[in-house]
């Protein structure tokens, strides 16, 4: 049966750098008010011209799941599935290097035909920077110097199962 894969949603927001020079005023009626314009609305698009975000390829993710899932049976939100895996590659223009064994995909299987996947592993990466851990949002937590950027954007990706079953991922950061 098919069945759509759903990823939880993650929300992250950065706010511009602030400015520490007070908004001018102007007077209203007799009350002084922030005037139009200024520092933090400069940064934001007008509604006129609403430009949406782009993506930018980052890693290709293929995990074997060579163990069959452990069940929970049904519950009223569904059946709960755990898969753990033997470890994976990663390949791409951001991010090169391998799954760490030891991770799972824990999943939700909904009466409505939805599966929501909540899948968490580490990541060696080439140059041997390890401990990169990743959701399947995806979300990043390193300590790595050169890998900081995967903790300042926002990134969003696909799921699908090929056969061996393995699953492949495709990740994208939000530009």
């Amino acid at each position: 049966m098919d069945r759509a894969l759903v990823q939880q949603p993650t929300c992250q927001l950065r706010a511009p750098p602030r400015d520490s020079r007070p908004l001018p005023l102007q007077r209203a009626g007799g009350t002084a008010q922030p005037r139009r314009g200024g520092p933090v609305s400069d940064t934001l698009p007008s509604r006129s011209d609403p430009r949406p975000p782009g993506l930018e390829f980052v890693a290709a993710v293929s995990i074997p799941l060579p163990h069959k899932p452990l069940g929970s049976g049904q519950s009223p939100r569904g059946t709960r599935q755990l898969i753990p895996f033997d470890g994976g590659t990663v390949r791409g223009p951001g991010l090169s290097g391998r799954v760490l064994p030891g991770g799972a995909d824990v999943q939700l299987l909904r009466s409505d035909g939805v599966m929501e996947i909540d899948a968490k592993c580490l990541i060696e990466t080439e140059t041997g920077a390890g401990g990169l851990y990743f959701g399947s949002s995806p979300s990043f937590e390193t300590a790595a110097p050169e890998l900081q950027w995967l903790m300042q954007h926002v990134f969003v990706g696909t799921a699908s199962v090929a056969a061996g079953p393995t699953i492949e991922l495709r990740w994208f950061k939000v530009t």
